[in-house]
């Protein structure tokens, strides 16, 4: 029982400490973006979040290796490995930004955005149980990706900058729900 205690602890540790580098990185993103000395700097922290919240993933899996987490470490590998990549070659993908990234980003915070919403939809049509708390965040959340993906994709003279710009309000935003989530617990009926 104390072994798991400690786990947990660990674990909320952990999530609050990526939440806080999330919300940072997002800040520093906002701040310097028209830096063009700093934005290769911007992708490096990008790169790091991405290897943390990869490592810290996987690491939970190891921790308590659950069948549906699975899944997760398959997707927190390729997490990982795209931050490594970010470290590595930011000063590439600078250049980049332009040409791809800025397109896949706007299509992303879409998609993401879309998903989002569609959360949203299913907490709010719950007769049971229903979290308003969950229903808010998921619905501002994807309202703000939305309006962020459109900008980068009808935006078309400064991409790197707009990209950076949305990627730190995506940080933040990612950041601050993470922070919630990680002490969010549901309420359970118990039917007797």
């Amino acid at each position: 029982m104390a072994k798991n205690r400690n786990s947990f602890n660990l674990w909320v540790v952990l999530r609050v400490l990526e939440s806080l580098l999330l919300i940072v990185t997002g800040v520093l993103s906002i701040i310097y973006s028209n830096d063009a000395s700093l934005q290769k700097v911007i992708f490096i922290l990008v790169g790091v979040f991405l290897i943390i919240d990869g490592g810290l993933r996987i690491m939970k899996y190891f921790m308590n290796p659950l069948t549906p987490q699975k899944k997760a470490v398959v997707t927190s590998v390729f997490e990982f490995t795209v931050g490594v990549m970010l470290c590595i070659k930011a000063g590439v993908l600078v250049g980049l930004v332009n040409e791809f990234l800025t397109l896949f980003m706007g299509i992303l915070l879409i998609v993401v955005s879309v998903v989002f919403l569609l959360m949203g939809t299913v907490e709010a049509s719950k007769k049971r149980n229903r979290n308003m708390t969950s229903v808010i965040v998921n619905y501002v959340v994807g309202i703000l990706l939305l309006a962020g993906g459109l900008f980068i994709l009808i935006e078309g003279a400064n991409l790197v900058t707009a990209t950076i710009i949305v990627a730190g309000v995506l940080f933040i935003l990612v950041g601050i729900a993470e922070f919630v989530y990680t002490f969010y617990k549901p309420r359970t009926k118990i039917v007797k």
